[in-house]
């Protein structure tokens, strides 16, 4: 393979900075004692409580899984704006972006035609992913202001073994902070390129009752005038390849947290307008009226009280909705106006039980029911036409064991499975069986190692069992797709202000849910491809008392269809990153820099190009 790439002075001086602060530590470590360089190991391996890979508060290191932990330190630090912009500094994980929505990959795997449909998002420990198109919003259109994350979670590799459908590749948790941590009332306000604006109101306080409450509302308004050259020629109606007033975005978002004793309450309310510039779906070009909706609402009540010093219990109810809707321009003169319709509600309840039946075992148990009700509409609007008008109810019913048993002071085993029942899905009964088990060994102080496999399932949405309409065709007879992993992962202490880990890992995937083109004019969804995904990644991080923390991570992998043996699309084989962040002055001022590249087949272009943006576009 041939690369081509031009490596200019600015990067060169960011490489060699951040290995000069990176290999400090390395340096200081011969000036150290030992047990200094070891406890300070531990308490950065006690600082990190990682609650989403066994569903309790552990330590990063014992924790079953490769996790990453981001923070809201780190979010400040580098002025990340939205959670694509934070995936894009994590080692294996990859962003592309066609101007409607952000799409995120990991592992090599980011299928073109998905929506983020095999990574599973939770809202401290809510299911983000809807139940029409499964989707993970992580742009503007996620609705969760970055100011009021205290951490977010990164469990990588299979968890439908605690969490059932669509957590295939990761699950990511993002926890809020509490009510406590906000010094009563905020207001604060944006401006950024491209007439973006965005106003911010944050309320926090905990009485001495112990009453916590958190609320945040927010408001963002951008857009930009867009020049695509593919659409210079010469047609009036294009207007010189210049898209003018077509890439408009508004978004509101309310959400709220409250806390007394062992009640708990959140809920979300968000909606998002969004015009596409880019005239996908064979839509018409500059016609200013391609619009796509999403609206994201749920409220969540639990009840977590301790029943003994060594049995935890858990009850949650809640209710989501969910709604799309899209205006599509069609050159069916005269000009048609296309719409999609397609809300959906589910409700449901979880019972679990944390039970440490001894001082090296201890037991984790649940029970969760789902109901579910979706509707899938698209028709024209003037003259009238339905295409589509698909109304569906299902239910899901789940139960999940997990038992972890401390073998020796440094050793653990971790064992657990899940079983899910969906009923009338597809006119079908589906059950699904997840096991995981996983192998966390100490064999010296500040030395981990971690051997984990896990199996996980996606059930396919209903949008793609269900939707027909235009050019779509429905199949009904779609089977879910399966996932095994194998990982190996080391964590190891290189002095007492650098870490650094290495995992390598290998993934086969039975029945993917492709969009194909069937003929004549036709697409569907069918089950075509068995993938084989091998690949390792490293990093390294250090953290200094002045505040400065650096990190440089690489990845390779390699993602291929086992029946042709080609190479997936937007998957590349390479990944390297690097951010240096520094604190500015005493008031809480930082100044972060990150560098980003990536090697796509046979070019070298950065981390965060438009990979799925048809066509190329240039920025006014």
């Amino acid at each position: 393979m041939r690369v081509e790439s031009i490596i200019n002075v600015r990067d060169v001086l960011i490489i060699v900075g951040l290995i000069s602060v990176l290999t400090r530590g390395v340096a200081s470590a011969v000036e150290q004692p030992l047990e200094e360089e070891i406890a300070l190991f531990k308490v950065e391996q006690e600082d990190q409580v990682v609650i989403t890979a066994t569903k309790y508060k552990q330590s990063v290191g014992e924790a079953p899984a490769s996790v990453t932990i981001i923070t809201a330190r780190e979010i400040q630090q580098y002025g990340w704006r939205t959670l694509a912009d934070v995936f894009r500094s994590v080692r294996g994980f990859y962003v592309s972006d066609d101007r409607n929505y952000s799409y995120l990959g990991v592992r090599g795997f980011s299928r073109p035609g998905d929506f983020n449909v095999r990574i599973l998002a939770l809202l401290n420990g809510h299911t983000l992913n809807d139940d029409i198109y499964q989707v993970f919003l992580l742009g503007r259109d996620s609705g969760i202001d970055l100011d009021i994350v205290d951490r977010i979670e990164i469990i990588r590799g299979p968890g439908s073994a605690l969490y059932g459908t669509s957590a295939f590749f990761a699950v990511v948790n993002i926890i809020t902070k509490e009510g406590s941590d906000v010094p009563g009332l905020m207001a604060s306000t944006e401006v950024g390129s491209y007439n973006t604006n965005k106003g911010i109101l944050t309320y926090g306080r905990r009485r001495e009752n112990g009453m916590d409450l958190l609320l945040n509302a927010s408001y963002t308004r951008r857009g930009q005038t867009l020049y695509f050259p593919e659409y210079n020629d010469g047609d009036p109606a294009h207007d010189s390849g210049f898209a003018k007033n077509s890439d408009g975005e508004s978004v509101y978002s309310f959400f709220g947290k409250l806390r007394y004793r062992d009640l708990h309450l959140q809920g979300i309310l968000f909606d998002r307008g969004k015009e596409v510039p880019t005239a996908p779906y064979g839509t018409v070009f500059n016609a200013g009226r391609y619009e796509t909706f999403n609206g994201r609402y749920f409220l969540e009540l639990k009840y977590a009280p301790k029943l003994t010093q060594n049995l935890g219990l858990m009850v949650r109810a809640y209710d989501d909705w969910y709604r799309y809707k899209a205006t599509n321009p069609l050159d069916y003169p005269p000009l048609t106006m296309n719409k999609d319709y397609t809300p959906g509600r589910w409700y449901g309840s979880e019972l679990q039980l944390d039970w440490k039946v001894f001082s090296w075992n201890r037991l984790v148990a649940g029970v969760e029911n789902q109901f579910h009700q979706v509707l899938l509409k698209n028709f024209d609007a003037d003259p009238s036409f339905l295409y589509l008008d698909t109304r569906k109810n299902f239910q899901v019913y789940s139960l999940y064991l997990q038992d972890e048993l401390q073998l020796r002071s440094n050793l653990t085993v971790t064992a657990g499975v899940r079983h899910d029942d969906y009923h009338n899905y597809a006119e079908k009964r589906g059950r699904h069986i997840t096991p995981r088990t996983a192998l966390v060994y100490e064999p010296l102080d500040g030395s981990i190692i971690k051997l984990l496999y896990g199996r996980a399932f996606r059930v396919p949405n209903s949008y793609e069992l269900f939707y027909c309409g235009l050019n779509y065709v429905c199949n009904t007879d779609l089977k879910s797709e399966t996932i095994n992993t194998y990982e190996g992962v080391i964590e190891q202490r290189l002095g007492p202000h650098l870490k650094g880990s290495l995992s390598v890992y290998r993934y086969d995937i039975k029945n993917l849910i492709n969009l194909t083109d069937l003929g004549g004019g036709q697409i569907g969804f069918k089950n075509l491809d068995r993938v084989q995904g091998t690949g390792a990644g490293t990093e390294l991080r250090s953290k200094w008392p002045s505040g400065v923390e650096s990190y440089i991570n690489y990845t390779y992998q390699v993602s291929r269809n086992r029946d042709t043996h080609e190479e997936l699309s937007n998957s590349p084989r390479h990944l390297a990153k690097a951010g240096l962040a520094s604190p500015w002055s005493s008031e809480g001022a930082a100044v972060g820099i990150e560098e980003q590249r990536e090697i796509l087949g046979s070019c070298f272009r950065r981390a965060c190009p438009d990979l799925k943006d048809p066509p190329e576009s240039k920025e006014l």
